[in-house]
């Protein structure tokens, strides 16, 4: 009755699946096999370390056999570690090993592996000018809209829809969300000195195929730009002025730009204070917008000024920024 207990233990250990992978179990007589597989979640070409052990046969002193996709690979004694590289996605194999005991059995396991990869992208929810051609940067407090688009396929070579997979998402405080079709997720950047680490599971349906993927995010800081509008043409928002500003003409206008500050949750909502400083005193701006400023010269000659910018959001206490820059004002070289 004991021996029959054991044998019972043995084939239920058997047939226990292996972390995420589809299991081909295979005959086994006097023991049984554990693989302990690194990448848990290996993607396409991807290196794959297989390391065995069994709980009944001293591995080390064995005749160990190993096969991918039917074909001897690696064979020798106490050959307990294997490696390989998984294929495109899609491309099943299979993993044999079988190992010669002293006592003359045979321990026989297998197990099948079809690789899927992940991809993330992030978007962040902060301004950015019109015309820019960079991304919007994440900072402190923003808002940061995570996407996932698996490539999965199946055995068949049957591509699987996005929205037919199930995601699990968690950050280093513990799990987000998870459910069916939910390959996107929106987070908020933590304090500075923390990175935003997003990281998602996906897996389809049967569990065959599961991707892991982890997504690391640096806060960046907010910036003050200033551009010139001129009267005919608009802001000129080829020529971006980091530090010294040059003005031509006894009447000229500046716009100022807050570029990565997390954006309004609606047009009424005013989450911006802009405070203009000129030569060391504080100003009111254009009355219509405190982006807007103009600068008069009526002196008649070269004047160069000290303008100081302060940018501060009212609701997220992490974002703020200064902009010093220098102002050379001179008249028109030529009078018509």
């Amino acid at each position: 009755m004991r021996n029959k207990i054991l044998i019972l233990i043995a084939t239920l250990a058997l047939l226990a699946p292996i972390s995420i992978f589809a299991m081909t179990i295979g005959p086994s007589t006097g023991g049984s096999i554990i693989f302990d597989i690194s990448p848990q979640n290996p993607g396409t070409n991807t290196e794959v370390v297989v390391k065995a052990d069994t709980y009944s046969d001293d591995i080390d002193r064995c005749k160990v056999s190993w096969y991918l996709n039917g074909k001897l690979e690696v064979e020798g004694i106490g050959r307990k570690n294997f490696s390989f590289k998984t294929g495109a996605a899609g491309k099943l194999m299979t993993v044999k090993m079988i190992i010669q005991t002293l006592e003359g059995a045979q321990i026989e396991r297998s197990f099948s592996v079809n690789p899927g990869d992940i991809d993330l992208i992030w978007q962040a929810d902060t301004y950015v000018p019109p015309f820019y051609k960079g991304k919007a940067l994440a900072t402190t407090g923003s808002k940061v809209k995570v996407i996932a688009i698996p490539n999965f396929v199946s055995a068949n070579g049957v591509k699987i829809q996005a929205g037919d997979i199930i995601y699990k998402w968690k950050n280093k405080n513990g799990n987000l969300s998870s459910g069916h079709g939910m390959n996107s997720i929106t987070t908020e950047m933590p304090i500075p000195v923390i990175d935003n680490e997003i990281t998602v599971e996906a897996s389809d349906l049967q569990g065959n195929i599961t991707a892991t993927k982890t997504l690391k995010l640096k806060s960046a800081n907010p910036r003050i730009l200033v551009y010139e509008d001129l009267p005919l043409t608009g802001t000129e928002w080829s020529r971006a002025s980091w530090s010294a500003v040059n003005l031509v003409g006894e009447e000229s206008t500046l716009r100022v730009e807050p570029y990565f500050f997390s954006n309004p949750t609606s047009s009424a909502d005013k989450n911006l204070n802009i405070t203009w400083t000129l030569n060391g005193k504080t100003f009111s701006p254009n009355e219509n917008s405190d982006r807007v400023a103009i600068f008069r010269n009526e002196l008649g000659q070269e004047v160069t000024s000290n303008l100081e910018i302060s940018v501060t959001n009212l609701k997220k206490a992490y974002q703020s920024a200064k902009g010093i820059f220098t102002i050379k004002s001179q008249p028109k070289l030529f009078k018509f």
